[in-house]
C-alpha cells in the first residue's frame, strides 16, 4: 500500500515538474521574442503643388510578423490605430448614444424700471459726494497733524531695509560663487570625464539604432527670389556628403514651388536599448558624479 502511494506521489511530482518546465520554456521564449524581435517602422509622405493639404503622411509600426500593428494616416485618418491580430485596440469602438431632447423652460426675467434705478443712483451719488467731502476735510486735518517723529521713524526703517537687502544680495552672490566653484571642480574630475565619454558614445549608438536606416526623397523647391533658391541649393550641397544620393533636391528658378515625396524605414530592438541603458545605469563613474551633485544639493537645502 505504501509503495503505491509513493508511486502516485512521484508521478504527480513528475507531471508538476514537466508542467513547470513547459511554463518556464514558454516564459523564456516570450522573453527572447520581446528582447530580440525588432520593432519595424516605416513612413512616407508627399506634397503636390496646388493641393490644399500641406502634406500627406502615412506612418506604420509593426512587431512580430505584423501581429501588432500601429498606423497613422494624415489627413484621411488623423488618429492612431492599434491592432493586435484581428482585434482593434485603439481607437475603441464608441457606442451610439441616443440623443435626448430636453425642453427648455420659458422663464421670463422680470424687467426693472430704468427710471427708478436712475433716481436711486443719483440719490446715492449725491450722498456719496457729501460724505467724501467731509472725509477729505478730516484727512487733510490728519495730514497736518503728522509729527516729525513719525517721519524720522519711517526714514530709519527704510535705511534698515536697504541694509538688510544689500546683505542678502551679498550672501546670495557668495553662495552662487561657491556653487560655481564646486561644480567646476566636479567637471574637472577624471570620473566626470570618463562618464561624459561613456554617455556620448552610448548616445551616438542610440541615435544610430533609433534613426531610420533607409531614407529616400525627391523635392522640387523654388522661391520667389532666385537668390533664396540658390541659398537652399548651397545648403543641400553642404549636406550632400552626409545624405548622399538618398535625398534629391531639384531647384526651380522660374516660379515658386514646393512639392515632393519622401520615404523612410528602420527598426529598433529592445535588447540593444536595454544594453545601452544598463551600461549607463551601472557605470561607477556616473554614479560617483551624481552623488557629488546630490551632496551639494543636500548641503544647500534643496532636498
Amino acid at each position: 500500500m505504501g509503495i503505491k502511494i509513493l508511486t502516485v506521489l512521484l508521478l504527480i511530482l513528475k507531471i508538476l515538474g514537466i508542467v513547470l518546465l513547459v511554463l518556464l520554456g514558454i516564459l523564456l521564449a516570450f522573453l527572447l521574442i520581446v528582447l530580440f524581435v525588432p520593432v519595424r517602422y516605416q513612413g512616407s509622405g508627399y506634397r503636390e503643388e496646388g493641393d490644399p493639404v500641406p502634406v500627406h503622411v502615412q506612418l506604420k509600426v509593426t512587431w512580430l510578423l505584423h501581429l501588432v500593428r500601429v498606423s497613422f494616416i494624415y489627413p484621411e485618418e488623423a488618429f492612431l490605430k492599434v491592432k493586435v491580430l484581428f482585434f482593434q485596440i485603439l481607437p475603441a469602438k464608441e457606442k451610439k448614444k441616443k440623443a435626448s431632447n430636453k425642453k427648455e423652460a420659458d422663464g421670463k426675467k422680470p424687467k426693472t424700471d430704468k427710471k427708478e434705478v436712475g433716481s436711486d443712483v443719483s440719490d446715492t451719488t449725491s450722498d456719496q459726494k457729501i460724505s467724501d467731502e467731509g472725509n477729505a476735510a478730516d484727512e487733510d486735518g490728519g495730514d497736518d497733524r503728522r509729527t516729525l517723529l513719525d517721519f524720522v521713524r519711517k526714514l530709519f526703517s527704510a535705511i534698515r531695509n536697504i541694509k538688510y537687502t544689500i546683505r542678502k544680495i551679498y550672501d546670495k552672490i557668495n553662495h552662487i560663487i561657491h556653487n560655481i566653484r564646486y561644480y567646476i571642480k566636479i567637471l574637472q574630475t577624471e570620473s566626470f570625464k570618463r562618464a561624459f565619454v561613456l554617455c556620448r558614445e552610448q548616445l551616438l549608438r542610440l541615435m544610430k539604432i533609433v534613426l531610420p536606416r533607409k531614407v529616400s526623397g525627391t523635392f522640387t523647391i523654388g522661391m520667389e527670389d532666385p537668390a533664396a533658391t540658390g541659398q537652399i541649393l548651397s545648403i543641400y550641397g553642404i549636406l550632400y556628403p552626409l545624405i548622399g544620393d538618398s535625398i534629391t533636391v531639384i531647384p526651380d528658378f522660374e516660379k515658386p514651388v514646393m512639392e515632393g515625396s519622401f520615404r523612410f524605414k528602420g527598426k529598433i530592438t529592445a535588447f540593444t536599448l536595454i544594453r545601452i541603458a544598463a551600461k549607463i545605469y551601472f557605470d561607477k563613474d556616473l554614479k560617483r558624479v551624481i552623488c557629488l551633485f546630490k551632496k551639494e544639493a543636500v548641503q544647500n537645502g534643496r532636498k
